[in-house]
């Protein structure tokens, strides 16, 4: 059974259901609040789009800082290695024994590189004990003056795997530990520290050192 209430309440519900029914007044705050809405969505919207970019742009630039911290370090620390090692041509014992190395080839230049790579086989096979791997890493002054020298250098900057030294030819004066090759003038980095005997300074990609037992 229907009642006046139950058809005032559908009637009521009906009004509402058709805009055109609307009150007046409600048909204008309708389009005021869903431009409130919409832009409040909006403001939103940019504001974290720009906050975005923002803090992007703020790691960027500190990513930037730490990268250029890190490389001005890394060139620091280069700078002092070198430095280190070129110390070490200030040492008389050095020059001596280079020259004396030097002088001792007689014949020319394909004689003395004949005889360089003759002692490069016999090294290869050589054991720690024979004397041609004796006389470059021993460290008896009475067999390498050298030798002890640079393993003290070496103690003194363990950041450096090991040291050698050679001579115009690329044969091996001394070293620190045992190097794989006796003649060295067949490496690229070799001719590069060469510089056809201007002398440069040649840094490498780190690779694994044979010799050292470490990536250097």
């Amino acid at each position: 059974m229907t009642t006046a209430n139950d058809s005032f309440t559908a009637l009521r519900q009906s009004r509402w259901r058709d805009p055109l029914n609307w009150p007046l007044a409600f048909k204008i705050m309708v389009p005021m609040v869903l431009m409130v809405v919409l832009g409040a969505s909006l403001h939103a919207f940019i504001t974290a789009r720009t906050t975005e970019r923002i803090l992007a742009a703020r790691l960027g630039e500190s990513f930037t800082a730490q990268a250029q911290g890190l490389g001005q370090q890394l060139h620091s620390l280069l700078d002092e290695s070198v430095g280190q090692l070129q110390a070490i041509t200030l040492i008389d014992t050095v020059t001596v024994m280079v020259a004396e190395q030097n002088g001792s080839y007689t014949e020319g230049e394909s004689a003395a590189t004949a005889q360089i790579q003759q002692i490069d086989r016999a090294w290869a096979t050589a054991a720690n004990e024979d004397p041609i791997v004796q006389a470059i890493i021993s460290s008896d002054e009475a067999v390498n003056p050298l030798v002890a020298q640079l393993q003290g250098y070496l103690a003194a900057f363990p950041t450096h795997a090991e040291i050698f030294v050679t001579d115009r030819f690329g044969a091996t004066v001394a070293a620190t530990t045992r190097p794989t090759d006796y003649y060295q003038a067949d490496e690229a980095w070799w001719q590069t520290a060469w510089n056809g005997g201007v002398g440069a300074i040649y840094i490498s990609e780190p690779q694994w050192d044979e010799s050292a037992g470490v990536t250097a």
